[in-house]
C-alpha cells in the first residue's frame, strides 16, 4: 500500500469520526418539539381546577347540613336508626369468623344512617372525585414523557401512562353508568418500540398518540365535572345576584346628594363582584381544561406550525391563570378558607 493511499484513508476515518457527531447534533438540533412548559402548565390548571371542585364540595356539604337542619327543627316524627345499622356488627362478627377482615365497605357505613336526616347532605360524588384524580394523574403523566431524559424514565412514563388513561376511561364511564350515559371505549396504550435512536423523536410520537387518543375522555371528564359544578355554584350566584337585586331597590329610592352616591357605588361595587364570580366560575375553566387540550391535541399533529405551538403556550396560560384565580376567588367567597 502506497503512502498516498494510507493517507487518504486516515482522511475519510478522520472525515467519518467527525461527522458522526456532526449529524447527531444536527439531528438533535432538529428534534420535534415536546412542550414540556406548555405541559407544566396545563398540569397546574388542572390541580387547581381539581382542588376547587373539591373544596366546593365541602361548602356545598355544609350548605346542605345548615338546610336539614333548619328542617329537623320542622320534625315531628320520631328520630330511629336504620336496620343497616345492626347488621354492621354482625357482618363484622361474620368477617373475623371467616377471617376475611375487609367485608365492611363505604356502602355499609352510609347505609346505617339516623333517619330523618339520611344522606341528602354528603355530596361525596365518588365518581367525580375519582374524574378530578384521573385528570391529575393524566397531566402528570403527560409531564413525565415530556421529562425523560433516557430510555428507561420513557419506558416508565409510558406505563404511567397507559395506567393513567385506564384509570381515566374508568373514572369517567363509571359516572357515565350512574347517568345512564353511553361509556367510552379502552385507550390503546402507548408502546415501546426497540430500536428508537433518538429520544425526542420517540418522546414526540409518544406524546401525540397519548393526546390524541385521550382528548376524547378528557372532554367528557371536564363536561361531567362541570355539570356537577353548575349544581353546586348556582347558590352562590343567586346569593349575589339576590343581594345585587336588594341594593338595586335601595338605590331606586335614594335622592340627589351624598346618599345617591352612596347608593351609586354600593350597587356599582355588588355588580362587579357579580361579574367576577362569573368570570371564576369553575365552569368556565373545566371548559377552558377542555380548550387548553384541545389546542395541545391540534400542535402535535402539525409541529411544523410555529404559531400553533405559541397558542399552545397561550392556552395553557390562559388556563393556568383562570384555574388559579378561580381557586383563590372561591377561597376570598369562603372566608379565606384552607
Amino acid at each position: 500500500m502506497t503512502r498516498a493511499s494510507i493517507a487518504r484513508g486516515r482522511v475519510m476515518y478522520v472525515s467519518r469520526a467527525i461527522g458522526l457527531p456532526a449529524v447527531l447534533f444536527l439531528a438533535g438540533a432538529c428534534s420535534p418539539y415536546v412542550y414540556q412548559k406548555e405541559i407544566a402548565l396545563f398540569s397546574k390548571g388542572v390541580d387547581d381546577t381539581v382542588t376547587t371542585f373539591e373544596q366546593q364540595k365541602l361548602k356545598e356539604r355544609a350548605r346542605r347540613i345548615e338546610k336539614r337542619d333548619e328542617s329537623l327543627k320542622k320534625e315531628k316524627r320520631p328520630i330511629t336508626l336504620s336496620e343497616a345499622c345492626d347488621d354492621l356488627r354482625g357482618k363484622y362478627d361474620a368477617g373475623f369468623a371467616k377471617d376475611a377482615r375487609n367485608v365492611l365497605t363505604e356502602g355499609d357505613y352510609r347505609s346505617c344512617r339516623v333517619d330523618p336526616a339520611g344522606e341528602q347532605i354528603d355530596p361525596l360524588l365518588p365518581n367525580l372525585t375519582a374524574i378530578g384524580e384521573g385528570l391529575k394523574r393524566y397531566a402528570a403523566a403527560l409531564g413525565a414523557i415530556t421529562n425523560a431524559n433516557d430510555v428507561t424514565q420513557l419506558q416508565s412514563a409510558f406505563t404511567e401512562f397507559n395506567n393513567s388513561a385506564a384509570g381515566l376511561v374508568e373514572a369517567v364511564n363509571g359516572e357515565l353508568s350512574a347517568q345512564n350515559k353511553q361509556k367510552l371505549n379502552a385507550i390503546a396504550g402507548l408502546v415501546y418500540q426497540t430500536g428508537i435512536i433518538y429520544l425526542n423523536q420517540s418522546r414526540f410520537n409518544a406524546l401525540k398518540k397519548a393526546v390524541n387518543d385521550t382528548h376524547p375522555v378528557v372532554k367528557t371528564a371536564a363536561n361531567l365535572l362541570a355539570e356537577a359544578s353548575f349544581d353546586m355554584y348556582g347558590p352562590d350566584l343567586s346569593a349575589q345576584d339576590n343581594k345585587l337585586l336588594d341594593l338595586q331597590k335601595n338605590a331606586r329610592n335614594t335622592k340627589p346628594g351624598d346618599d345617591y352616591l352612596r347608593a351609586w357605588l354600593a350597587l356599582k361595587a355588588q355588580r362587579d363582584a357579580y361579574i367576577e364570580l362569573f368570570k371564576a366560575s369553575p365552569v368556565g375553566v373545566f371548559q377552558q381544561l377542555t380548550d387548553a387540550h384541545e389546542a395541545l391535541r391540534q400542535s402535535v399533529n402539525d409541529p411544523a406550525n410555529e404559531a400553533q405551538i405559541q397558542q399552545v403556550l397561550a392556552n395553557a396560560k390562559a388556563f393556568q391563570a383562570s384555574a388559579g384565580a378561580a381557586l383563590e376567588l372561591f377561597r376570598k367567597n369562603d372566608g379565606g378558607g384552607k
